[in-house]
């Protein structure tokens, strides 16, 4: 239970709840649980006290928010949202060191589909399928 109404990121404004680390440029799918269900998102950027979530339906400020990708399952509240997207606040902060694997993994991903349309390529080229 929060000691004091700033321990809380529902009771900042936007200004107070800036973040203060850098956060990870990223570009992954994942999941977005709230009161209304589940959606799938897209995680632009991450640091280690909140996410960038491109999402398909805007939720308001102050909704409670489980993000999920892969072992990230991190309890969130929406501090900002517009355009397509939200930005959200992690109540309990993640290590540094999964932001860094995220960003290795938005990375190598981002190579995967360059790779998969290689092998299609090839599979139609020389008539194997699989």
């Amino acid at each position: 239970m929060p000691t004091s109404p700033d321990a809380d990121p529902k009771n900042q404004s936007p200004q107070v709840g800036r973040r203060a680390g850098a956060r990870a440029r990223l570009r992954l799918p994942a999941t977005l649980e709230s009161v209304r269900g589940v959606s799938r998102v897209t995680i632009i950027n991450l640091s280690c006290t909140g996410a960038m979530i491109e999402v398909p339906e805007l939720l308001k400020v102050g909704t409670d928010v489980v993000l999920q990708r892969g072992d990230l399952d991190a309890f969130a509240v929406v501090v900002w949202a517009g355009s397509g997207r939200c930005g959200v606040h992690f109540y309990d902060p993640i290590e540094e060191s999964e932001v860094i694997a995220y960003r290795r993994n938005s990375e190598h991903a981002a190579g995967e589909p360059e790779r998969e349309a290689l092998a299609r390529a090839e599979r139609w080229a020389t008539g194997t399928r699989g």
